[in-house]
């Protein structure tokens, strides 16, 4: 194709050039909206993740955290440490802690 610009070419030409400009411009906003796409998917998925993983941490620490409570009662209430860590299921070393 001559190189003096578009007004330069034969009208066959011309249409050849736009119609690979058009190629060039679809496949090109093709890639460009799958990547969007893909990003988007990617932080949905991750989002729908970390709140699995955030509630499931969550769960874990108010567990704990009432078992603690209870055991607290239960040494308040004099109750052995066997008897604590049998049904808090908190380990002797924990417990202790709580006494300290």
């Amino acid at each position: 194709m001559p190189s003096e610009g578009i007004s330069k070419y034969k009208p066959n030409e011309l249409l050849a050039y736009r119609d690979s400009l058009k190629d060039y411009r679809d496949y090109y906003n093709t890639i460009d909206f799958a990547e969007i796409k893909g990003r988007k998917e990617g932080r949905e998925e991750g989002r729908a993740e970390g709140l699995v993983e955030g509630r499931a941490e969550g769960r874990a620490e108010g567990e704990q955290s009432k078992a603690y409570e209870i055991a607290r009662q239960m040494l308040a209430d004099g109750i052995s440490i066997d008897m604590i860590a049998k049904y808090t299921k908190l380990s002797s070393e924990e417990i202790d802690k709580i006494l300290q």
